[in-house]
C-alpha cells in the first residue's frame, strides 16, 4: 500500500465496520433491555443504512481503487493530495450522517457526493496519465481478455456509484421532496445492485484468478457482462412505476430483476469453479466462495419478495445483513486476508489460524444473527433478542481482530519494523 490515503481509507473503512457491528449489538441488547430510546436512535437510516454503505463498504472500496486502478493500468495516482482530500471528505460525510439530526443528514450526504465526484475525477485522471510501469505479468494467457471483460463493469460501478451518492442527497434535503424521497429505495438500489455489486464482480475477476493461479470461462464473463451491466437501471427505474401486481409493467421489471439474479447466480459459480479448479488454495479465497454463497441465498431472498412480499416482509432485515456483511463484507475481507494479511508479521501460520477464525466465527456469527430474525418473525421476540446478541457478539470480536491485525500490518509497513 505506497499511498497514504488508501492506508487510511482502509482504516477508516474497518472503524466504521466495528462501530456498526458494535452499535447493532448495543441496539439488541438495548431492545432485550426494553430501552426504546436506544433502539430508536439506532435503528435511524443513518445507522442502519449509511453506516455500513458508505462508512464500511464503499470507503473500502474507495481506498483499494487508489491502490488497484494505477497498479493495474501502469500508472501513477494522479494526485496524492486529492486522494488524501476525498478520503478526509468521506470521513467526514459519514460521520456527520450518524451524528447530525435527520432534518441535517443532508450535510454529511452532501459531502460522501463529493467525495464520490473527487472519486471519479481521481480516477479518470489516474487512467489518463503517462504509463510508467508494467502492469501486473499474466502468469497464464487468457487473463488478458478477462481484464477487458471486467474493466466495463468497474466504469459501470462508478457511474452508478455517483447516481445514487447525488440520488441519496436529493432525497435528504430539507423540505420533504416527496418526488425523490419515493425514489430513495431505487437510489439504494442503485448503490448496492449497482454500484457494490458490480465493482465486486469487475475486481473479483481482475483478482481471483491472480489469487487462485486459475482462469474464468470467457464465454460466462460475457454473459455476466451482459446481465449485470444495465439490470440495476433498469431495475431502480421501474420499482417506483409498479403499483400492484397486475400493473402491466411488472413483467419487464420480472425480467430485469430475473437478469439481474442471474448475474449474481453466475459470479458466485464463477468463484466457486475457480476455487474448485485452483492448486493454489490459501485460506484468504474461502472468503470469496463464503461470500458467493451468502449472494446466492440473498438472491433466493430477494425472489421469495417477489413471489409473497406480504408473507416474507419479516425477512427484509436478512436480505440486508447477507447482503451487506455476507457478500460485500466477506468479500472485502477475502482481499484483505490477501494483500493485507492481518498478523503478517507473525508469520505465515498465524496468518492461516487468524484466516480461518475469522471465516468460521464471522460465518457462525451470522447465521445467529439470522436465526434471530427468523425467531422475531415467528413471535419469539426473547430467543430472538439472545440470539442477535450471541450473533452480534462473534461478529464484534471478528471485526475489531481483523481491524487490530490489518492496523498491525499497515503500521508494519510504514515504519519497515516488524508489526505487532
Amino acid at each position: 500500500m505506497r499511498y497514504p490515503s488508501t492506508r487510511l481509507a482502509v482504516v477508516s473503512s474497518l472503524m466504521f465496520l466495528v462501530l456498526w457491528l458494535g452499535s447493532s449489538l448495543l441496539e439488541a441488547l438495548a431492545s432485550l433491555a426494553g430501552r426504546t430510546d436506544v433502539t430508536a436512535f439506532l435503528s435511524r437510516r443513518a445507522w442502519t443504512y449509511d453506516l455500513p454503505l458508505l462508512g464500511f463498504i464503499g470507503l473500502m472500496i474507495l481506498g483499494m481503487a487508489q491502490h488497484f486502478v494505477p497498479m493495474f493500468s501502469g500508472r501513477a495516482l494522479w494526485d496524492g493530495r486529492v486522494a488524501m482530500a476525498q478520503v478526509l471528505v468521506a470521513d467526514a460525510g459519514v460521520a456527520l450522517t450518524l451524528t447530525l439530526p435527520p432534518e441535517a443528514e443532508f450535510v454529511g450526504l452532501g459531502l460522501w457526493a463529493l467525495a464520490a465526484l473527487l472519486f471519479v475525477v481521481l480516477i479518470l485522471l489516474t487512467l489518463r496519465s503517462e504509463e510508467i510501469g508494467v502492469r501486473p505479468m499474466e502468469r497464464r494467457p487468457g487473463l488478458g481478455r478477462v481484464d477487458r471483460l471486467a474493466i466495463p463493469m468497474t466504469g459501470a460501478a462508478i457511474l452508478y456509484l455517483l447516481a445514487a451518492s447525488v440520488g441519496f442527497l436529493l432525497a435528504a434535503l430539507p423540505g420533504d421532496p416527496a418526488r425523490v424521497t419515493v425514489h430513495w429505495f431505487s437510489f439504494l438500489h442503485l448503490y448496492t445492485l449497482g454500484f457494490i455489486s458490480l465493482m465486486v464482480f469487475g475486481v473479483g475477476l481482475h483478482l481471483l484468478p491472480r489469487f487462485l493461479d486459475a482462469v474464468p470461462n470467457r464465454a460466462a464473463v460475457r454473459v455476466l457482462l451482459v446481465l449485470a451491466l444495465p439490470s440495476p437501471a433498469g431495475v431502480a427505474l421501474l420499482m417506483p412505476l409498479l403499483h400492484s401486481f397486475a400493473d402491466p409493467l411488472r413483467p419487464l421489471f420480472v425480467l430485469v430483476a430475473s437478469m439481474e439474479a442471474l448475474a449474481a447466480l453466475l459470479f458466485s459459480a464463477l468463484v466457486g469453479v475457480l476455487w474448485w479448479t485452483s492448486g493454489k488454495r490459501r485460506p484468504a479465497a474461502s472468503f470469496h466462495v463464503l461470500a458467493g454463497l451468502w449472494l446466492s441465498l440473498g438472491v433466493a431472498l430477494g425472489v421469495a419478495f417477489g413471489v409473497d412480499p406480504v408473507a416474507t416482509l419479516g425477512w427484509a432485515p436478512a436480505h440486508g445483513w447477507v447482503n451487506l456483511l455476507g457478500f460485500a463484507g466477506f468479500s472485502i475481507l477475502g482481499v484483505l486476508a490477501e494483500v493485507l494479511p492481518p498478523y503478517a508479521a507473525r508469520g505465515p501460520a498465524a496468518i492461516r489460524r487468524a484466516t480461518r477464525a475469522h471465516q468460521v466465527l464471522g460465518t457462525l456469527g451470522l447465521l445467529l444473527v439470522l436465526a434471530g430474525i427468523d425467531a422475531a418473525v415467528r413471535g419469539t421476540p426473547g430467543v430472538a433478542g439472545i440470539l442477535s446478541v450471541l450473533g452480534f457478539a462473534g461478529l464484534l470480536a471478528v471485526a475489531g481482530s481483523v481491524a487490530a491485525g490489518t492496523l498491525g500490518t499497515l503500521l508494519g509497513i510504514r515504519t519497515g519494523r516488524p508489526a505487532l
